[in-house]
């Protein structure tokens, strides 16, 4: 036939699952992997890669190793490398690729939505520092409570992020309609406050209900999910009504007066009716 498999089975010793032969201790630094490497940009000296995760790497990167040696001694021939030691080792790998490369484009995205909905580079910032800390602060607490990021659970952050220009939005965006109705900045802002608490606080406190209901879930990383983004809500309307008021004041956001165009006044006209 035209087709070949070839089947290996990979099992641990009784007893030894938690233990990983040097020889493969020296084989994962020696290869400095796309893992690895991006393992310890996140987690520093830290990275873990000792253990049986450790042992499963080492196993992956052998058989990929492996099949790229044959595949270079016969060029015709084409190589694929499957199996439950390859597949446990691409989920980890998958989590922190996403996060090296989405997290980013989903900050630059919030960045540009949010400059072209305030047109303030001030109020941009403010607000993306509150979204920073409340997704920060998710992720800490979340290591505190000893979870582990699995794909599912790795894709909270940006999550929380989601959720978290809601509650900043809501209150920057007020302040701003206030000022250009001729109140000062320090007016608007504490008028926004009184006019977004409650709708703020009773959004916020739902979909922190709606995230706990996560719990009820069999599968283990739905439930880390659900718990890591209902801190993180927690977070973003905690230091929405406290921290980014207080920066608003701080920076010089400054609004230019309302023109009454006749679009405002059809939106202005709908909003109210």
């Amino acid at each position: 036939g035209t087709h070949t498999g070839v089947n290996i089975t990979f099992q641990l010793p009784d007893g030894e699952q938690g233990v990983l032969d040097p020889r493969c201790d020296t084989y994962l630094d020696s290869k400095q992997t796309t893992w690895i490497k991006t393992a310890h940009q996140w987690f520093g000296t830290n990275a873990p890669h000792h253990g049986s995760d450790g042992t499963i790497r080492c196993a992956a990167e052998f058989a990929r190793d492996l099949a790229i040696q044959i595949g270079q001694r016969h060029p015709d021939v084409k190589i694929y490398s499957t199996g439950g030691i390859l597949l446990s080792y691409s989920f980890p790998e998958a989590t922190l690729n996403d996060l090296s490369s989405l997290a980013p484009l989903c900050y630059l995205a919030t960045f540009l939505v949010l400059f072209l909905s305030t047109r303030s580079v001030a109020a941009t910032l403010v607000t993306l520092v509150v979204i920073a800390l409340s997704s920060l602060s998710a992720l800490g607490v979340a290591g505190w409570m000893g979870y582990t990021l699995a794909p599912t659970s790795a894709m909270a952050p940006i999550m929380v992020t989601t959720l978290a220009i809601a509650d900043a939005v809501h209150i920057i965006l007020t302040a701003f309609q206030l000022m250009r109705q001729g109140h000062s900045k320090n007016a608007a802002i504490l008028q926004s406050l009184r006019m977004n608490f409650v709708p703020v606080f009773w959004t916020s406190f739902t979909t922190f209900l709606g995230f706990l209901s996560l719990n009820f879930s069999e599968a283990p990383p739905l439930r880390d999910m659900g718990n890591i983004v209902a801190v993180g809500i927690i977070w973003a309307w905690v230091l929405s009504i406290t921290m980014l008021p207080a920066l608003a004041w701080l920076m010089p956001i400054r609004v230019p007066p309302a023109q009454n165009s006749r679009l405002q006044v059809i939106m202005e006209r709908m909003a109210h009716w």
